[in-house]
């Protein structure tokens, strides 16, 4: 069976698909690399895309000082875009 060509991999009308929901209006807001904690090698803490932590198992683990310091600082992002938008 043949391959498919890049011409038949792209969406309705010939469009490439994108990112869920952005074509609703929807925009992707990250935590900011600046953010103390980002650039991390431990497997925890936040990502580009978002705040992160581990529970556990168990769900017994809470999250870290940085964990939420990567938070805090998402959700201060989050409010000041959102104030942006609304002018």
């Amino acid at each position: 069976m043949a391959r498919p060509t890049p011409a038949r991999r792209r969406g309705r009308g010939g469009r490439r698909p994108r990112s869920p929901l952005l074509h609703l209006g929807f925009i992707i807001v990250g935590a900011p690399y600046s953010t103390p904690g980002m650039l991390h090698t431990a497997g925890r803490g936040g990502t580009p895309y978002g705040a992160t932590t581990v529970a556990g198992p168990g769900n017994d683990l809470s999250p870290a000082p940085e964990d939420l310091v990567i938070a805090r600082a998402l959700g201060q992002r989050v409010a000041e875009i959102t104030q942006k938008l609304r002018g």
